[in-house]
This record gives C-alpha cells, sequence and structure tokens, in this order.
C-alpha cells in the first residue's frame, strides 16, 4: 500500500487552493518547482491563518486491510476541503476535497460510531467516540459537501439542502445501483442506501447520483424540474427507479412489477404505488400520498424561509393531520 504522506502532488495542496481544486491539480503536474513550493508554503504553516476551521478534533482513522488497526489522526474541516496530520500541532498536509463527497453512516448497527466520507478519488473510514459526535461531523462535512451552504449556518441548512442521508447498508435479496443499473457487490449486496428516500447506490457511485432526495418544500421540487401551472393542483409522483419490494403490482395493468435480473419499473417515493416502464405515461399525475395520507404533510403545502432557516405551511387545502414520531433506533440491543 502506497504511504499517504508520499502520495500525489494533489493529496498536498495549501488551504487557499481548495477553491479551485481541479485547476490547482492541473497546474502542479504541469509545473513540478510550482507544486513543491506549495507543499512548502503547507509545511511552514502559511496559509493556515487564512481559512476558517469549521471543526476540529480527533478521528480514529481506518486502514482499507482488516489487518491492520485503525490509528488516531486530527482533523480540520474546511468550508471546502478536510485536513489531518497525526499530532493537532502538526501542519495539516493531507488534504480531501469535501466539495461533492458523500457521507455515509457504516450500518444500522453502527455501536463503533463509524461513518465513511466517500470521494470520486478515495473514501475515508472514520470513527467517533460518540454518536452525538459522529452526527455532528457528518452533518457538517455534508453542510460542506453542498458549496451553496454558507458554514455559518452548518447547524441548521441540513434539512434544506436537499442532500441524502447516506449509510452503508446489506440486502437480503437481488439490489441494484441506481446510478450504473449494476448488482450491488458482494453476496449481501453491499452498498450505500439513502435513509430517507431509499435509493441505493456502490459506494464509487454515490457521489454521481444526481437524482433529488425526497421532496421537502414546493422550493425543492422546483429545483427538480417540477412546474406548476396551477396552484390548486395536487402534489405530483416522485418516482424512483428499481429495486421495488416482492410482489409488486402496476396500478395500471395490475401485474407484477420488478425484476430480479435487472433495474427496471417505478416505485412512488411518497404513496409506494409501483408500476411499469410500459405503463408510467398512463399513471395519473397527482400523488394521493397513499393509505396514510391524512398524517403526511405534503411538500407541496410548505415552503423555505431562509432567513431563520424554517418551513412555513403555505397550502391548507389538503386537510392534513401530521403524525411526528419519535424513535430511538439506537437503544436496547440496537434494534429499534
Amino acid at each position: 500500500m502506497t504511504d499517504e504522506r508520499k502520495s500525489p502532488l494533489c493529496t498536498k495542496l495549501p488551504f487557499e487552493c481548495a477553491i479551485n481544486l481541479e485547476e490547482i491539480v492541473k497546474e502542479d503536474s504541469e509545473n513540478p518547482n510550482q507544486a513543491m513550493k506549495r507543499q512548502r508554503g503547507i509545511r511552514k504553516g502559511k496559509f493556515e491563518k487564512k481559512r476558517t476551521v469549521i471543526k476540529e478534533g480527533e478521528l480514529l482513522k481506518h486502514s482499507k486491510t482488516a489487518l491492520k488497526k485503525g490509528t488516531y489522526r486530527y482533523f480540520k474541516l474546511f468550508r471546502d476541503a478536510l485536513f489531518y496530520s497525526r499530532l493537532k500541532d502538526e501542519t495539516q498536509d493531507n488534504l480531501v476535497n469535501i466539495i461533492g463527497a458523500s457521507i455515509a453512516e457504516r450500518g444500522t448497527k453502527n455501536t463503533s460510531h463509524t461513518f465513511s466520507v466517500i470521494t470520486e478519488s478515495r473514501t475515508l473510514i472514520l470513527s467517533a467516540e460518540s454518536r452525538r459526535e459522529m452526527e455532528d461531523w457528518m452533518r457538517k462535512m455534508r453542510s460542506c459537501a453542498e458549496k451553496r451552504i454558507d458554514h455559518t449556518d452548518l447547524e441548521n441548512t441540513q434539512t434544506l439542502s436537499g442532500l441524502h442521508n447516506w449509510c452503508s447498508t446489506t440486502h437480503n435479496k437481488v439490489a441494484f445501483c441506481n446510478k450504473c443499473k449494476e448488482v450491488l457487490s458482494g453476496a449481501n449486496y453491499r452498498g450505500v442506501a439513502c435513509e430517507v428516500c431509499n435509493i441505493k447506490s456502490h459506494q464509487s457511485c454515490a457521489n454521481a447520483i444526481t437524482q433529488a432526495c425526497k421532496w421537502t418544500t414546493i422550493e425543492s421540487m422546483v429545483r427538480d424540474g417540477v412546474k406548476f401551472t396551477d396552484k390548486s393542483l395536487n402534489q405530483p409522483h416522485q418516482w424512483l427507479e428499481g429495486n421495488l419490494p416482492s410482489n409488486s403490482k402496476c396500478i395500471v395493468c395490475s401485474k407484477q412489477c420488478g425484476s430480479k435480473k435487472t433495474l427496471q419499473d417505478w416505485s412512488c417515493i411518497w404513496c409506494r404505488q409501483c408500476c411499469h416502464d410500459a405503463c408510467l405515461a398512463k399513471v395519473k399525475e397527482h400523488c394521493k400520498l397513499g393509505k396514510n395520507d391524512k398524517l403526511i404533510l405534503p411538500a407541496k403545502a410548505t415552503c423555505e424561509d431562509r432567513s431563520d432557516l424554517n418551513w412555513k405551511i403555505t397550502d391548507t387545502s389538503y386537510n392534513f393531520h401530521p403524525f411526528l414520531a419519535f424513535v430511538n433506533s439506537r437503544s436496547g440491543d440496537n434494534q429499534g
């Protein structure tokens, strides 16, 4: 395995260069002398004072090989980059580009408080001392991964960001990646899945997922390309391809949907109704939100208020009575 401290030049960039990493990597590859100057600037700590640290602390960094034990490293999270070193006072000369990264919890029974930072070039597996600390790191990393969110609002903007909440998971039946449409890896079909919308992916494909997570407000629907011509219209379906439950029936032709051989057919994230690829055009546009429609607050009925980072109900024509349930999924034996 290649030593991280002898990694390519693109992994040792100064803090001020994280604004446009692709251009810096290209410059360094064409001009090695300039790259060496950048590295000397990092070692001398010339750039540390120019960046604002969003969060810092020790995390256990796991090795890719199971035979090696994890080692503690000191991490500093900036708005567009994650740096780490062996000790707090050492210069942070190991860089991970956090822009566009996917942050995933490692499984549902996560007693070791472990999570992954998945980028295009590498995957970091980290562990925190407590679940609260892990969730704090994950929330702030996810917010930094979305460039449009200001670091001053990291505590509250996660619900408005539209990011997927990835979690490492396994499946007891065939599951497919919603990006490359290939079968998930291993005998247990290991990959990552969003805890909100249940979209599935390989770890390597998670960064390339462009489909939006479950809508939260009318603004999130507009960002996803939904067009409204009449305010009285009900909320449309939000379709997710493949990975349907067993014995799913098409709402149009009443025949069985889904396949164990390929990613095909569709299910609505809101009402859970399914349909074939060929029947999709025949489905009514309006979503009735399923059996528990009176307990669901539809996205079309709410709007974002960026002034105080809250949601506001703008449409009361649905006659809904939302039901809010609090579940401690980590209590007892972690069975929920």
